[in-house]
């Protein structure tokens, strides 16, 4: 199920191509390429070229979010509540049977201590108190291993989005230790995973997004590769947009894409920076065109709303951009 699903009709990046490339060929190494940066504006389809990677080497792909206090150890562990049905789930509890033929390891079992002796009616009475108390004490919750090191330790692809987010730029720096080919992590329950040969990190990062940070130099060193992706050809955005949206009403298409560059050039200029005039943008104007028809209207909502939040901004972009762009 987390091998990506594509159409076949889809167009591989050149970047798909590259990476998988490197994994194959370096795969007998003593220090296989199997750890990637792809850097650059949101939009241009960073997520989608993992996804294509994991779908043409039929890989499952896992993804691990970034968020601003996030800490080394979310990466190995996460919390999940307990689904119980009132038979204390989470707990590795005896069977009746279990309590009535060895009372002392059911008793270990419910309480982790040891009591010789216990015979099976007190173990019964502990086992009704402990049974009791989960049921007054609230969900539960127990501590699990994360995807990220289901990944590493199964050899699946991890995708790890928005690492700049993190405001302690030591976190990304604490997993060091793990990335290298047979490494082995220590999971605070005692146990220990060891990365696959074949697990493949790729951090993704949106590095012009609101509160990004620099990165720790070790996590850029141990990356195999970055990719910058910042710049698409004309071609290939329209490309893209048709395939994404069906709208192929071409002659519209390159007003279209003339004036959402015009508005995203204008806002850089101006340093109009709380919204977003992405790809993603011109995308959905295009389907929203394809649906109303309203050229004026649907750039409105789709593109200049998103650009900025503030009335007179948008005016201004009106003004400065789309009235100048009728009039041509």
């Amino acid at each position: 199920m987390l091998v990506p699903m594509l159409n076949d009709d889809m167009v591989v990046p050149s970047e798909v191509i590259e990476i998988l490339n490197y994994i194959v060929k370096t795969g007998e190494d003593i220090t296989p390429a199997r750890n990637f940066m792809l850097r650059g504006i949101t939009g241009y389809g960073k997520s989608t070229i993992v996804n294509m990677i994991g779908a043409v080497s039929n890989t499952p792909v896992v993804r691990v979010t970034c968020h601003p206090t996030m800490e080394t150890s979310d990466f190995l562990t996460k919390f999940v509540p307990c689904v119980s049905d009132g038979t204390m789930a989470c707990k590795n509890l005896p069977s009746f049977e279990d309590i009535a033929y060895d009372p002392e390891t059911a008793y270990t079992m419910i309480t982790g201590k040891e009591k010789p002796g216990i015979t099976p009616q007190e173990c019964l009475e502990v086992y009704a108190k402990s049974y009791a108390a989960s049921q007054s004490s609230g969900p539960s919750f127990k501590l699990v291993e994360s995807d990220y090191v289901k990944g590493l330790s199964r050899g699946w692809i991890i995708e790890v989005q928005e690492p700049s987010v993190i405001l302690n730029s030591g976190v990304l720096a604490g997993l060091n230790e793990y990335d290298h080919v047979n490494s082995v992590i220590p999971m605070p329950d005692g146990t220990y995973r060891r990365r696959d040969k074949d697990a493949v990190v790729i951090y993704t990062d949106n590095v012009t997004y609101e509160g990004c940070r620099q990165l720790n130099q070790s996590v850029i060193r141990r990356n195999f590769m970055a990719f910058d992706l910042y710049n698409m050809s004309k071609k290939d955005i329209i490309s893209r947009v048709v395939y994404n949206t069906k709208f192929n009403d071409m002659k519209t298409l390159n007003v279209m894409y003339a004036t959402w560059k015009k508005i995203q050039d204008y806002c850089q200029e101006n340093a109009i920076t709380d919204g977003s005039v992405s790809i993603v943008e011109l995308e959905n104007w295009a389907l929203a065109m394809r649906v109303s028809g309203d050229l004026y209207e649907t750039c409105k909502r789709t593109v200049i709303s998103k650009a900025t939040a503030f009335i007179e901004e948008q005016q201004d972009i009106i003004s400065s951009v789309w009235d100048v762009m009728g009039n041509e």
